[in-house]
């Protein structure tokens, strides 16, 4: 049976670590709000405007993005249908797709384990397997940023051409920033670093340049030249500069401090390592370490910096922490001196982690009779907090193995990926089940394609009403534009939290005929949301 195991190429095993972490449920779960709902309902106007170029969301003009996103789900919607598993469906591949190129640049720097572990510790990292899972430009991204490290590491000769494709691609995902700016600073601080300016006069230079016109270029200039230049000037003056000069969206945190707190959060309990494996690095400082030290430490400065602060912003720079990390532990498999009692310490991290999962899920379930700060409640999530029994019981036999690589190792790369896969089949559900819009939009029977009708929303904003809908959703300011909304004699349905229906709509209506088509918790706002109907629709 061994054998066989080990006659399996090593890329066959990631490509089924990968695909058991990122299918399982991809499309059972409703849209996430915002940037799902926005996303998927992008790509659906565009495709019923039969337009590859000009996207937009709830029929205006959408800046915040580039076009690659848009393109990539058309094609998967045109092969699945228009379902929440073809606006994913990107992102999944994405995601196993860069398991693969990481796994290739690991083993190229180190070795075919090492490439192995740090795949499977990307496929365990809880910020790469959540945006795997979201129909957003981030799995795109990481993707297309692990291949730019490939081409300087892997490419040879024809690095500029590796790289300018992969940074073309990365200016069609998000935009300059993370496109051109961030990926040219890590291959310019690891030459000088690494003493190794001659690789800039490489006569194919001039080849990876053009690559990224031709690639880059034109969907930029057909987009501004179609929008007169409306699209351009919002697109890099305000979701690129600005963003990066203040807070979006109430989006603030204290600069690099949001960053470190995210890593240790999101990347744990892979984290717990992050002391050891960085002073390992920084002691060494080989052109492999010094090229993976340059990728973190040109992203965390990058958005360290940036006013805007999000969890997200900051995922490009795992994979490198992750091939630091596996190559960290496989050190220590091939005989490299490691302190005892940073694994202990890294195991206790593994058990505070199952213990934290365990509490959370107990009290975000409601099992404790009280509820002090009034949390939000998911009816269920208690009957999971046995989850929390995978770190902490691999955290417990890592500290009994703490001389022991070959246990030790398995136990805290593999334990994480089950820890992954429970909560993406078992949790995911718990918390899908308190999102209001979809079940909203199909207990009113508010999707009417057949019908004409009228959506609305007053103080509640979800994009998903305008993808679940498949209509243009009209933004209410006052209660009076509400109340009017349902006086006009054309069947419409008004999206409202109940309290607000009861204070300020309701007084307004007077003798107006409207009846509550559907009701429902959203945990967002942490109130029930109604649908509100000025007449009936015929089935």
């Amino acid at each position: 049976m061994t054998g066989w195991l080990l006659r399996v190429p090593v890329w066959v095993w990631v490509v089924l670590v990968g695909c058991a972490v990122a299918f399982p449920r991809l499309g059972a779960t409703a849209l996430w709000d915002d940037d799902e709902g926005v996303n998927a309902a992008c790509t659906r106007e565009m495709i019923e405007a039969r337009s590859w170029i000009i996207p937009t969301f709830n029929w205006d003009l959408r800046t915040a993005k580039p076009i690659l996103l848009y393109w990539v789900m058309r094609g998967s919607v045109a092969l699945c249908g228009e379902t929440e598993f073809a606006a994913r469906l990107p992102s999944a591949v994405a995601f196993v797709l860069m398991l693969l190129v990481l796994y290739d640049l690991a083993r190229r720097m180190v070795c075919r384990i090492t490439g192995l572990v740090a795949a499977v510790i990307a496929a365990g990292t809880l910020e790469l397997v959540k945006l795997g899972h979201a129909a957003t430009t981030d799995s795109l991204l990481i993707l297309f940023t692990v291949c730019y490290a490939w081409g300087l590491w892997a490419a040879g000769k024809f690095w500029p051409i590796a790289c300018g494709a992969a940074s073309a691609f990365l200016m069609l995902t998000k935009g300059p920033a993370v496109g051109l700016i961030l990926p040219s600073a890590v291959a310019g601080v690891w030459f000088v670093w690494n003493r190794d300016l001659a690789k800039v006069k490489n006569p194919r230079l001039i080849l990876g340049v053009l690559l990224w016109i031709v690639i880059a270029v034109p969907g930029y200039v057909l987009v501004t030249t179609e929008t007169k230049g409306e699209w351009a000037r919002a697109f890099f003056l305000n979701e690129n500069l600005a963003r990066a000069s203040e807070p979006k969206e109430n989006h603030g945190g204290l600069r690099f401090v949001s960053e470190f707190v995210y890593i240790c959060l999101f990347s744990a309990p892979y984290s717990a390592f992050l002391y050891g494996m960085l002073i390992g690095a920084v002691r060494e400082r080989t052109p492999a370490v010094k090229l993976l030290l340059a990728w973190v430490g040109v992203y965390f400065l990058a958005f360290g910096l940036a006013a805007t602060k999000l969890p997200h912003y900051i995922a490009p720079l795992y994979p490198a922490l992750a091939i630091l990390t596996a190559r960290y532990l496989t050190a220590w498999l091939r005989g490299a001196v490691v302190l005892w009692w940073a694994m202990r310490a890294a195991a206790l991290g593994y058990i505070f982690m199952g213990v934290l999962i365990s509490v959370a899920c107990i009290v975000g379930g409601g099992v404790l009779p009280w509820n002090f700060a009034k949390l939000r409640v998911f009816p269920g999530l208690g009957l999971w907090a046995w989850i929390g029994l995978v770190p902490l019981v691999a955290g417990g036999l890592m500290f009994r193995f703490s001389t022991q690589p070959k246990k030790y190792i398995p136990l805290a790369t593999l334990a994480p990926v089950l820890l992954m896969l429970l909560l993406v089949v078992g949790v995911l559900p718990v918390i899908d089940a308190q999102k209001a819009v979809k079940p909203l939009v199909l207990e009113s029977r508010a999707r009417q394609l057949e019908w004409e009708v009228r959506i609305g929303r007053f103080e509640y904003t979800r994009p998903s009403i305008t993808y679940y809908t498949a209509r243009r959703v009209e933004h209410l300011m006052t209660p009076t534009a509400a109340a009017e909304f349902l006086m006009f004699p054309v069947p419409s349905y008004l999206f409202i939290p109940e309290p607000d229906y009861i204070g300020k709509l309701l007084p307004l209506l007077g003798a107006t005929p409207h009846v509550i088509a559907a009701k429902h918790y959203d945990y967002e706002r942490n109130q029930q949301i109604l649908v509100v109907v000025n007449t009936y629709v015929p089935k």
